[in-house]
């Protein structure tokens, strides 16, 4: 058993050797650079995970039901759908033809 778990700790840290060799080379603000050199700049370890993970050179994984759009996170994919809802507001303005930027409750304050 003391095995499997020592396996499983040497691979998450084999895994995390590009990560952490990028971490080092951060530049002087303190971001963090894409290994892949797409770019993109991150505040934090996790930041630069996800972007690995989700976006780095992937396809979008996940994709609406009911349109077919494809999105990056699942997050952005769930707020997406919200449109397709009866009765949302999102999605009788687009019935309408109306300008998005209403959109922004601007009486929050």
């Amino acid at each position: 058993m003391y095995l499997k778990f020592k396996y499983l700790h040497v691979y998450g840290s084999l895994r995390w050797q590009m990560v952490n060799k990028q971490l080092k080379e951060t530049g002087s603000d303190g971001r963090i650079t894409c290994p892949k050199n797409c770019g993109s700049h991150y505040k934090s370890k996790s930041g630069l995970y996800n972007h690995l993970k989700y976006e780095c050179g992937i396809d979008p994984q996940f994709k609406c039901n009911y349109c077919g759009k494809s999105f990056a996170r699942h997050s952005n994919m769930r707020r997406h759908m919200l449109v397709h809802l009866p009765g949302s507001v999102k999605k009788e303005a687009e019935d309408d033809n109306c300008n998005p930027l209403w959109f922004y409750n601007t009486d929050s304050q």
